[in-house]
């Protein structure tokens, strides 16, 4: 009764005091939380974690389009993605989620389904931090293995009005970075192997029939809500951002637009890591 109480008052301050947020984006916010998290006070705590740091996130956003806008070099596109308050409370959301996920790891309580679910939401949110590149590779080359070239093609369908081609070994060295960040979030959980030119590769599962279906579930729950994408909804703005990522990350949408390309479906080419078990972690540092 409490919890809900400072729920509804937290709605209150959000419609009046931080604009373009509604109750339905607080909903969808505590939703996400509830997905990542079984236990009610563990997401709600999250949730009002993310709203007590909104208007500081957005002060820091509206700093960097400003110095942004004063450089000299105009046609180049932001590094990062200029967020609405509502996907500002979705980045936030997944941010604070970690401090919970890394006591379950600690403790013991994380099962495989959780590892799954966090390592998708980590690829989602490294993306919204980043831009539409960034989850070009979450998507084409970490969790799905198309090449670099078929990552270069569907960069090029997503990000039409890029001016300027980025070479392979800029493909090449950005997925290195992802994968950096992956094991700076996962550490030894996460297992790989050295592949071509030297390239680190995740240590993978099969993927079994109940796995696709999990990750599938993931990608729809924590992509950013409210958003479309011109492969299903024709009338979308091309030139949003947060639209392709959209593209790139909802199931469906990936799907076609994969197949628009030419290219193996996402199923044939999906990669689920190989989590180490604690006991292993326990053994390996003894």
């Amino acid at each position: 009764m409490a919890t809900d109480r400072c729920l509804r008052r937290r709605c209150r301050l959000c419609s009046t005091e931080l604009l373009d947020l509604t109750s339905d984006d607080v909903d969808c916010a505590l939703g996400m939380a509830r997905y990542l998290h079984s236990s009610e006070r563990v997401a709600t705590t999250i949730l009002l974690r993310a709203i007590a740091q909104l208007e500081a996130a957005r002060e820091t956003q509206e700093k960097r389009s400003y110095y942004y806008a004063r450089r000299e070099n105009e046609s180049a596109s932001p590094y990062k993605l200029r967020l609405s308050t509502p996907h500002l409370l979705h980045k936030l959301v997944l941010t604070e989620s970690e401090r919970a996920e890394r006591a379950s790891e600690r403790d013991g309580s994380a099962t495989d389904r959780d590892l799954i679910v966090r390592y998708v939401k980590q690829l989602i949110l490294l993306s919204v931090e980043h831009n539409a590149f960034y989850a070009t590779l979450c998507v084409a080359r970490v969790l799905h293995a198309y090449t670099t070239r078929e990552a270069m093609d569907l960069y090029a369908a997503v990000q039409d009005d890029e001016p300027a081609v980025k070479e392979p070994y800029y493909y090449r060295s950005r997925r290195q970075r992802i994968m950096a960040i992956l094991l700076k979030r996962f550490g030894l959980r996460l297992q790989f192997v050295r592949a071509s030119r030297g390239e680190r590769q995740l240590l993978t599962a099969p993927p079994c029939e109940e796995m696709r279906r999990e990750i599938a579930a993931a990608l729809e729950r924590l992509t950013p809500w409210g958003v479309t994408c011109a492969a299903c909804a024709p009338t979308a703005q091309p030139g949003d951002d947060l639209s392709r990522l959209h593209m790139l990350f909802h199931p469906r949408c990936f799907a076609a637009l994969a197949a628009g390309l030419g290219l193996d479906p996402p199923a044939a080419r999906l990669r689920i890591p190989q989590f180490a078990a604690r006991e292993e972690l326990v053994t390996a540092t003894a």
